[in-house]
């Protein structure tokens, strides 16, 4: 189990990408990963799909594994920006960067002490002029 508080890495995007936002993915505990059904390691490429019919966010944008398996949302207050780019159609990506896994029975989920997160990076093609 790694520190919640542990000092961020610096993150090198992957060639012809750049970084435009790192952040932990919004709503794990809906989905697979959870309960342990999901596998998710730091350095897995990631899906990023924009969600624009999505119910209780017009700006949702959702993550999945290579597998096709939702792992979550980023997070409300961090995508209006990323929603209008994929919009205007500029391809997004994501890699997971750290995974955190609480320790087996160290008590209820809901609890923050007891939570499971996954950092992540989001990039977009850099653009030459």
């Amino acid at each position: 189990m790694t520190s919640p508080h542990a000092p961020s890495k610096t993150v090198a995007p992957p060639t012809g990408l750049a970084l435009v936002l790192e952040t932990s993915i919004a709503g794990i505990t809906y989905y697979d990963f959870h309960d342990g059904r999901m596998p998710v390691d730091a350095g897995m490429p990631l899906k990023v799909v924009r969600e624009a019919t999505n119910n209780y966010d017009a700006n949702a944008i959702a993550i999945y594994t290579p597998a096709g398996a939702k792992l979550g949302y980023i997070p409300r207050r961090k995508n209006p920006l990323l929603a209008r780019l994929m919009d205007a159609g500029w391809p997004l990506s994501g890699r997971v960067e750290r995974v955190e896994t609480p320790h087996p029975g160290l008590g209820d989920p809901r609890h923050s002490a007891c939570r499971a997160s996954i950092d992540i990076s989001i990039f977009v093609p850099r653009y030459e002029a």
